[in-house]
């Protein structure tokens, strides 16, 4: 299998490389795979795109940052199934993610979704309704106006 795939070949060698920094010592080898996330690996100097989990943000700061799904049982959270939700952790979690961005702070909703294959209309989330006013600057898409009655629409020829 190694001699077949390139790429698992690079990922075997890369693993004894990593295995190798613990001179035999499996106990500190696993605990460090173990806990191994993925803001180990984040490196601020590459520029490109990092997605990541609000959870996983912790700590990391970003001159722009996206929170995406700003609606209603997303942010917050509410499991269907689970009569309690930490309503105050959540919104503080919420907080944490805002905090990521140094310059900008984008907080996105859609107006509907598909869920399980049915379209719901969806709410913004009452976090962001709680921001002031003043704070948010509404970017949404809008909808071009139509052209006058007055104008007729010109008719390309195809040859």
């Amino acid at each position: 299998m190694l001699n077949k795939d390139a790429y698992i070949q690079e990922a075997y060698t890369g693993l004894l490389d990593f295995a190798g920094r613990f001179s035999g010592n499996t106990t500190d080898f696993f605990a460090a795979t173990a806990l191994h996330t993925d803001t180990d690996s984040y490196t601020p100097e590459i520029e490109r795109v990092s997605l990541m989990t609000m959870h996983a943000s912790k700590g990391l700061e970003f001159p722009v940052a996206f929170i995406a799904g700003c609606e209603e049982t997303l942010i917050p959270h509410r499991n269907p199934d689970r009569e309690e939700n930490d309503f105050r952790e959540e919104r503080r979690l919420f907080y944490v993610a805002m905090t990521r961005a140094m310059e900008r702070l984008y907080l996105t909703h859609a107006r509907k979704r598909r869920i399980y294959g049915r379209q719901f209309d969806r709410k913004v989330s009452p976090f962001v309704e709680d921001i002031e006013t003043q704070l948010k600057i509404d970017e949404s898409p809008r909808l071009k106006k139509k052209k006058s009655e007055k104008q007729q629409p010109v008719q390309l020829k195809l040859f």
